[in-house]
């Protein structure tokens, strides 16, 4: 078991890492990247998937909300944004399920089987870091199933991939959705849910010519979309940590003159049924003002001058920095950590940032001297 959250020992807080064996994870591994480029190449896989698949990067998603604000800005069209988390994506996959889905996207149905039958005769030890194994165990039962492909297992990624297109696609037929049209009406996007692994974000407008909807009625419109997918994420024994969900409404009011401005007077609050439980839970919108994490982003509708992202960003380069000067390596060494871990931090986050030279260069100041001193430069 290994820490979500470092120094964090809340038994649900600890994710379990399975430990397959070699030859059986490499069948896996292979014949799900096989199956993978198949339904790839084939235009299978819902195009509003960007995780485990080939070409694809977290950047993109991130990218694609900034195009939706700055077309919203443009357009000065309100536009929904509902953030879904959903909790242990991998640990409560159905084999069953993934079976007829592995099917469905055209794996062997003997290599499904191979899969299927092995979980369910499979026999779960304890490996503590010393390396001893536990002689107890667990294991699946008719009336004590154990579900889930496991953490470490080299097809998980894959399974979820199909499981969430076919969620999406069904998503697709069911919700309404945001559309985004060019000027001259050549080019029409339509979208509803978009996502990278378990991080999955809704998008709801009115993408009307002249009038849209009223602000009221989108905002209905937008908890029917978050709703549905909360239920077919259900459907498919996933669940949405609705405390974690959050939301943004952009919108826009008139001066006057004329002039636009993004309205942040406005203020609303969703409720969302609970599958689990059947109670209902109000989910409060963000303010445009306040950036909301994803995949190691801050993202907020009015956020350009992001102070949020760049105290992020300062507090884990120094982090960084402090743990390359400390560490017990070479010059070399320490350098090459520098490029692929500094760096490499620095290039996921930036791209999709509005920081100008001088807020830069003060953050720089912050966080390279360790390293400059350890790599011996001047």
């Amino acid at each position: 078991m290994i820490f979500k959250e470092e120094n964090n020992y809340r038994i649900h807080r600890l994710r379990v890492i399975h430990i397959y064996e070699a030859d059986f994870n490499l069948i896996l591994a292979i014949k799900w990247r096989q199956l993978l480029q198949y339904a790839d190449k084939h235009q299978l896989i819902n195009p509003g998937l960007f995780g485990g698949r080939p070409g694809c990067e977290a950047q993109s998603l991130m990218l694609l909300e900034e195009l939706k604000y700055d077309i919203s800005f443009t357009t000065r069209r309100s536009l929904f944004n509902f953030d879904n988390d959903a909790s242990s994506c991998y640990d409560r996959i159905v084999i069953n399920l993934a079976s007829l889905l592995n099917r469905k996207y055209g794996l062997h149905h003997q290599v499904s089987t191979l899969h299927a039958t092995t979980l369910q005769a499979a026999r779960y030890h304890l490996r503590n870091s010393l390396g001893h194994i536990s002689s107890e165990f667990y294991s699946h039962f008719r009336d004590t199933p154990i579900h889930g492909s496991g953490q470490g297992s080299g097809n998980s990624p894959c399974i979820w991939l199909l499981i969430s297109s076919t969620l999406c696609n069904a998503h697709n037929r069911i919700a309404h959705g945001a559309s985004f049209t060019s000027p001259d009406n050549h080019t029409s996007v339509h979208t509803t849910m978009v996502g990278y692994v378990d991080d999955c974000t809704g998008t709801y407008n009115d993408f009307q010519p002249q009038q849209e909807l009223p602000l009221h009625t989108m905002q209905r419109n937008m908890q029917h979309d978050a709703q549905a997918w909360n239920d077919l994420l259900w459907c498919s024994s996933g669940t949405l940590e609705l405390q974690k969900c959050s939301y943004h409404s952009l919108s826009f009011t008139f001066r006057p003159d004329g002039t636009p401005c993004p309205d942040l007077s406005h203020q609303s609050t969703i409720e969302m049924i609970d599958s689990a439980t059947s109670t209902t839970i109000p989910i409060t919108q963000t303010s445009i003002l306040k950036p909301h994490k994803t995949l190691g982003h801050w993202k907020a509708p009015l956020g350009r001058n992001n102070k949020t992202q760049l105290k992020a960003l300062i507090a884990k380069s120094q982090k960084n920095s402090l743990r390359i000067a400390s560490s017990q390596i070479t010059r070399f060494g320490a350098y090459r950590l520098y490029i692929v871990a500094y760096v490499q931090a620095l290039k996921f986050v930036l791209p999709q940032c509005y920081f100008s030279e001088k807020q830069l260069q003060t953050a720089e100041a912050k966080t390279i001297g360790p390293i400059i001193s350890k790599c011996g430069y001047n």
